[in-house]
């Protein structure tokens, strides 16, 4: 979803900042990723203060004029503790596959975003992945 275009960062108060959304379909309590801001690229949780057209997250306050190509990922947010095996997809120049388990299902269309930790020793890789949901999945 995006921040509705030329609408402002809403000083709430409190340590809260609002971000208009419309009919976003998020409550209290949800975790959101936030992207392609000026002031408030990160992740939250709603806070109360959330209504049907505006999200409340516990920010600092910065002046900030949204122009709706801001992103906004409603986040679920977990680790899995046992390695997935990812596999080479043979002749694909650099695809790989790997099931990571969801108990809530996609939405046909929709936009997803999975961000990828994956540590060993002192090694690290981050991957964000992004993708359209359709019959053959994400």
């Amino acid at each position: 979803m995006n921040p509705d275009a030329a609408n402002t960062a809403v000083n709430i108060g409190s340590g809260l900042v609002g971000i208009n959304v419309a009919t976003h379909g998020l409550s209290v309590g949800d975790t959101i990723r936030i992207e392609d801001t000026i002031n408030y690229n990160g992740e939250y949780v709603l806070q109360t203060g959330t209504t049907l057209n505006m999200l409340a997250i516990t920010a600092t306050y910065g002046v900030e004029t949204f122009t709706g190509e801001e992103h906004i990922y409603e986040a679920i947010a977990g680790t899995v503790t046992i390695p997935r095996p990812f596999h080479y997809v043979t002749a694909s120049n650099g695809n790989y596959v790997c099931k990571v388990p969801r108990t809530t299902m996609f939405f046909l269309d929709e936009s997803y975003v999975m961000c990828i930790k994956e540590v060993s020793g002192l090694e690290q890789v981050l991957a964000k992945i992004v993708d359209i949901a359709g019959f053959l999945g994400i």
